[in-house]
């Protein structure tokens, strides 16, 4: 299934999304967010049902502040459009996310504005309602978080897979050989060659099977099979460069979604004698230096899978491991798991390191312009303005957090309360 149902996602995505309502931008902000299934009819179902009961959740709340008539339905009427998008429904991943800026109370035309996020992970069931956005479950994938591609290659065959941490799918991109036969255009010039491969082992003589040269030495047998299997991994190369750089427009919002600009890890899976080869012919960041070795090509989605997500978690993880690690390390002056103090250096750009706990939320007691307090969840909030300002954040289990406190954070210098207050106060906070 050629299907890449996780939406891209930069600072700048974060940044418009984390803005609370301003006179330029006036009115709530609806957010919504929802498990969902990549497949099966089951699960479509289930989908539909916890979609149509979220939407009864948002057209509840939106009542409740004094949404009615003709500015309730414009209001809701992407949502509704949503409903009935059965190719949106048939490409999902895990979770999803929603945020709906309702018209303005002026504006009797226009319907509300919709944004829609397909994510590797599953979030909570809920609707929130507040004076901006919670963009928190979309932080990860500003780093590129979550998403791994696998490379299967064996002289018989090439495969892209592409997964997260709960599921997999095949890839097929249009430049990337299926075969040694299919890169090298064998059947077109193997007279040339010379080559007559064996039935029994495969083109080229892959694991368990010798190949035929007619004509030439052993030497030039040998000289042979290492040249075209070096074209054979430039091709490849080639193929995943452009499909990792495709940079096709969709033109409906469930279409595939190419990988993007960053560059996801891929893992490499075949017998131990190609991997040098491919490493010497594709030079890519991020292409893991642990394999899975053995020959694979009998190996399903899943098999691959669950040997592959140790490796990528692995590789997720590590970033985190060396800020923890820093994050212990700081002068007390640099550091702090105060949410006020953090709140306070985020909105000024003083953070440089964010650690949050995943799935817990902080409620601002008396939020401004906030409709529902407990829509506003201040991690979510010191979260957006740390990507704003070009910190970096991570989303952590309870248990890897640095210590006992939901939030932390490193600071790029000493803070300075006066120097805090001056900046809240040309806030107009």
């Amino acid at each position: 299934m050629n299907v890449a149902p996780i939406d891209p996602v930069t600072r700048e995505t974060v940044r418009e999304l984390v803005a609370p309502a301003s006179s330029d931008h006036p009115g709530p902000r609806l957010t919504l967010t929802m498990p969902t299934h990549r497949s099966g009819a089951d699960g479509l179902r289930e989908d539909a049902i916890r979609f149509k009961n979220l939407v009864g959740e948002a057209e509840r709340l939106l009542k409740e502040s004094g949404f009615t008539g003709v500015r309730l339905q414009h209001a809701l009427a992407p949502l509704h459009a949503l409903r009935t998008d059965d190719l949106f429904w048939q490409r999902q991943a895990e979770g999803l996310a929603l945020f709906l800026t309702p018209p303005a109370e002026d504006d009797g035309k226009s319907e509300g504005a919709l944004k829609t996020f397909r994510l590797p992970c599953g979030v909570p069931e809920r609707v929130a309602l507040g004076d901006r956005f919670e963009a928190l479950p979309l932080i990860p994938l500003v780093h590129g978080e979550g998403r791994f591609f696998v490379l299967t290659v064996s002289q018989n065959h090439v495969r892209l897979l592409e997964g997260t941490r709960s599921a997999v799918m095949e890839r097929h991109p249009d430049a990337l050989p299926e075969n040694l036969r299919d890169a090298l255009n064998i059947d077109e010039y193997q007279g040339y060659l010379g080559l007559r491969s064996n039935k029994s082992s495969g083109v080229g003589g892959d694991v368990g099977g010798q190949a035929n040269y007619h004509g030439h030495g052993a030497g030039n047998q040998s000289t042979v099979k290492q040249q075209e299997l070096t074209e054979y991994f430039r091709r490849i190369g080639a193929g995943l460069e452009e499909f990792f750089r495709d940079p096709t427009p969709r033109e409906h919002s469930s279409d595939p979604v190419p990988p993007g600009t960053f560059n996801p890890p891929v893992i490499f899976a075949g017998v131990d004698y190609l991997f040098p080869m491919l490493k010497e012919a594709w030079s890519y960041p991020n292409l893991l230096p642990d394999a899975i070795h053995g020959n694979v090509d009998a190996l399903s989605a899943n098999e691959l899978h669950a040997k592959a997500w140790p490796l990528a978690e692995a590789f997720f993880q590590a970033p985190a491991d060396r800020e923890r690690e820093a994050y212990a390390e700081k002068d007390p002056g640099l550091r702090s798991d105060d949410l006020p103090t953090i709140l306070e250096a985020a909105k000024i750009g003083r953070v440089e390191t964010l650690f949050v706990a995943e799935g817990e939320r902080a409620a601002d007691p008396e939020p401004p312009r906030s409709l529902d307090p407990a829509a506003v969840n201040l991690l979510s909030v010191a979260a957006g303005d740390v990507v704003g300002s070009g910190g970096r954040v991570f989303v952590l289990p309870r248990d890897r957090m640095p210590g006992e406190s939901m939030i932390a954070a490193s600071f790029r210098y000493p803070l300075q309360p006066a120097e805090i207050k001056i900046s809240a106060a040309a806030d107009g906070s």
